[in-house]
């Protein structure tokens, strides 16, 4: 029996090979379409480290005020955060307290060497609380500083995964 040209072996070969194709055409499609949402999943997770850069980024600019490179504004916030910091008011006045009791129990003259000493103490004391309190700021900087590689790495690993599935699409 004799086949219609439509019925032929090579014509039915060729149907099947382009109904795969057409089906791999399909997935390969999906599969990049798919790739092309990854770069925005990863920044979508980058965003999470936001808080912690803007939190870098204030003791950034707290700390440059706290070193004098900053605008005046810039220096007394510094000088106001220290001293707002918990148990700041408390130390001064205890220590504060403790001078003036030495000094009207008579233990030593009301004289320059006592107003000195008085002195010191706030001085130093101010000098300890700042520079505690610069160090905590260079910690929470350092803090928005792995905050940023962070969300710079996860943006990178985005695009790195898109561009991989781009290429295994091939």
């Amino acid at each position: 029996p004799k086949l219609e040209p439509h019925q032929e072996p090579h014509h039915a070969a060729n149907a099947a090979a382009a109904d795969t194709f057409a089906k791999q055409q399909a997935a390969t499609k999906q599969y990049q379409d798919y790739g092309n949402t990854l770069p925005g999943i990863y920044n979508n997770i980058a965003q999470n480290y936001q808080p912690y850069q803007q939190a870098g980024n204030s003791a950034m600019q707290r700390l440059m005020g706290g070193l004098g490179l900053g605008s005046q504004q810039d220096s007394q916030n510094f000088t106001q955060g220290y001293q707002n910091t918990p148990g700041y008011q408390s130390g001064l006045d205890t220590g504060t307290t403790a001078a003036q009791r030495v000094l009207q129990a008579g233990h030593i003259r009301q004289s320059g060497a006592a107003l000195k000493g008085l002195y010191r103490y706030g001085s130093d004391y101010e000098n300890q609380r700042a520079g505690d309190y610069m160090t905590r700021l260079g910690q929470l900087n350092n803090t928005g500083l792995q905050a940023t590689q962070g969300a710079s790495n996860m943006q990178a690993g985005g695009q790195a995964a898109n561009t991989g599935v781009q290429q295994g699409a091939f």
